[in-house]
């Protein structure tokens, strides 16, 4: 059978989509078609069938007009696999899933042993953006490493989408996990658009690595991308290298400018919000008396940027060119309101889209930004699920901020979210055994998903087998862990492997399968004359207890140890007992009075009178019981069968007659 796969994936992150009234909605795409040789060709119907990864496509024996399909061929017989989330193929992807598998075990380990406090939830964030990072930087190595261009493009694409992903990220571990107060929240936002700002650092490497960096052409955007940043230690660094390309009566320009820069106020929490707010008016105030002054009239760049630090916003509109329109909300912010609280930062981004207009709005990314800024959780995690062809995002995301009190109310949401993700990891060969981790954080609707999902995973081994047992037993699934013991007992039969179903068996506890098998090991003995699996049998301790037929094998089984040690009084006991229990199958009677013969007819009387009785009814009751055809299916199988029930009957009788003369 002919087998193909096609990968489903969404566009990135950034592309275009539309929204209406500050709602997402979902992407209204063109259709991609991908053709497949051999699927849908033809009269065929094409057939499909949805599992938990995706979707299954095949060729039906059907036609358009009712008829069937004449011929046959291996396009008949093709499936073709698709998969909404492609990642799970990448082994890149697979390791930033078990990395954030480890992470997200460990919060919820934390939280099990008592409260997580905001610092170790803050630490938690930064672990799972720290994985994105490492991610990136894998995808990056494997697609500097293959000369595939489709597997090239992936990379390019994953490593933008896990960008724009730490960038909302970070933007919720500001607003929502550090739940960054009044002065506090501004430098914070700064840090944001730092991070995630690099083409200032690039832009600098330039300029400086140049013969005159005073006189590049980028020199002042630089100056000024550093300032909006405040940044102001790298923007100081980067004037100095003005003094030596501008005419010496400027140079004292340069230095009234870094004397303002040097004396520019940043919170910090050892002083209060009042001594903060005090110290910035009037450093700003200064900067409002120099541009009055016109101290620096005769030098744009230089009068540019002392507007900026005197917070004037026309300023800052002529600047807009030079960042996002988050990065120029945060400038505003600094320069205009650094003690804003985040209860007023929708204000503030409402002016920046105004400012740019269409751009602001312009991709996934810029509105989920948004949605962010209006604190909106519920919104923003229903959006990235639409916008996103992975759960492993909102899942986590969610998950962070439900203990951090954020999503006291939508704790139903989070379940959702971490089902699905679930259900994509139940679906991969390799990273099934994540998904009971997440499903135990989903409560009781999670531990019925995962009872249904553990007895229908397919065991193609003896390790995964074990490996869902103890699934089962941490989680005190008892019904489940018997149901995959008696399967696994049920393929050693069929395998011929009667010790492994025996072990198996008793495992699912299950009486029925173990009688079964322990007829199967009295079948063998009959056969060979000598029992398999000896080692086994002889650890079953406790377990013989579970069926009747099962406690006779464990017993017949110290009756032959007990005659290999010659303790021969003890082992004729336990044979009479066994016989007399009739806990030994109709069938079995006759070859344990055969075992019987030895010691009969030992030259030391074992058997007393009264014994010897009991075995003479015994072969009676045997020999009524059985039918003459089961132990002989042809004439001579029915004559060794007399045979040896005379032996028997003889056997018996002369002990008994040596008995009573003795």
């Amino acid at each position: 059978m002919a087998r193909g796969r096609l990968q489903v994936t969404s566009p990135k992150l950034h592309s275009e989509r539309e929204r209406d009234g500050g709602v997402m909605e979902e992407r209204d795409e063109s259709v991609q078609e991908t053709l497949v040789n051999g699927l849908g060709s033809g009269q065929a119907l094409l057939g499909l069938d949805w599992h938990l990864g995706g979707l299954l496509l095949y060729n039906t024996k059907y036609t358009r007009n009712g008829g069937s399909v004449t011929g046959g061929g291996d396009s008949d017989a093709m499936l073709v696999e698709c998969e909404r989330d492609a990642s799970m193929s990448c082994p890149v992807m697979r390791t930033l899933y078990s990395e954030l598998y480890s992470i997200f075990s460990s919060l919820q380990q934390q939280q099990g042993a008592g409260p997580v406090d905001k610092k170790q939830l803050v630490e938690f964030s930064r672990s799972y953006r720290s994985v994105m990072r490492a991610t990136m930087e894998g995808l990056q190595k494997m697609g500097m490493s293959t000369e595939d261009d489709i597997k090239l493009d992936y990379c390019k694409e994953q490593v933008q989408a896990l960008l724009d992903l730490e960038l909302i990220w970070n933007l919720c571990e500001v607003l929502f996990v550090e739940a960054a107060q009044a002065g506090l929240l501004v430098p914070l936002l700064l840090d944001w658009v730092h991070l995630h700002g690099s083409h200032v650092e690039t832009q600098a490497q330039l300029v400086l690595s140049s013969s005159n960096p005073g006189q590049h052409p980028q020199y002042w955007d630089t100056v000024l991308g550093f300032v909006l940043q405040g940044r102001i230690g790298e923007a100081r660094q980067l004037l100095s290298h003005t003094a030596s390309s501008v005419p010496p009566g400027s140079r004292s320009l340069v230095k009234h400018m870094d004397t303002l820069l040097k004396r520019m106020p940043f919170y910090t929490a050892s002083q209060s919000l009042a001594e903060f707010d005090l110290r910035w008016r009037h450093w700003q105030e200064e900067c409002q008396s120099v541009l009055r002054e016109g101290a620096f009239a005769s030098h744009q760049h230089l009068e540019l940027l002392c507007k900026i630090l005197a917070g004037e916003e026309e300023a800052l509109m002529e600047s807009r060119g030079l960042m996002r329109w988050y990065g120029y909300m945060v400038a505003r912010l600094l320069y205009s309101h650094p003690t804003a609280k985040p209860s007023e930062l929708q204000h503030y981004v409402q002016a920046a889209c105004c400012v740019y207009g269409n751009d602001a709005a312009s991709s996934p990314l810029d509105q989920l930004l948004q949605v962010v800024f209006d604190m909106n959780l519920h919104q923003l995690l229903k959006d990235c699920s639409l916008a996103l062809n992975n759960w492993w995002f909102v899942a986590h995301l969610s998950d962070l901020l439900h203990h951090c009190q954020q999503l006291q109310s939508g704790t139903s949401l989070r379940e959702f979210l971490l089902l699905e993700f679930a259900t994509n990891l139940m679906a991969h060969h390799s990273l099934w055994s994540l998904a009971p981790v997440y499903l135990d954080a989903c409560g009781e609707e999670g531990r019925a998903v995962m009872k249904l999902w553990l007895v229908r995973l397919p065991l193609q081994s003896e390790r995964k087998a074990q490996k869902v047992l103890r699934i089962c037993q941490e989680r005190n699934l008892q019904e489940q862990a018997r149901g995959i013991c008696k399967e696994m007992a049920v393929r050693a039969v069929r395998s011929g492997r009667l010790g492994l179903a025996l072990n198996w068996s008793l495992r699912a506890k299950d009486p029925a399968l173990t009688t079964a098998l322990a007829d199967r090991f009295l079948d063998s003995y009959a056969a060979r004359g000598a029992f398999c699996d000896l080692e086994l049998i002889d650890s079953l301790g406790s377990s013989i207890l579970l069926s009747d037929r099962l406690t006779f094998l464990g017993k017949y089984r110290e009756f032959h140890r007990l005659y290999g040690d010659r303790r021969l009084p003890e082992a004729a006991r336990l044979l009479l007992t066994l016989m007399t229990a009739r806990v030994a199958p109709t069938g079995f009677w006759l070859t344990l009075l055969g075992d019987a013969v030895p010691l009969l007819t030992h030259q030391q009387v074992i058997f007393d009178a009264e014994q010897s009785s009991q075995l003479l009814d015994c072969l009676e009751e045997a020999v009524e019981r059985s039918s003459v055809g089961k132990w002989a299916g042809t004439d001579q199988e029915q004559e060794e069968y007399e045979e040896k029930k005379d032996l028997i009957r003889m056997a018996i009788v002369q002990n008994l007659a040596r008995a009573i003369v003795g």
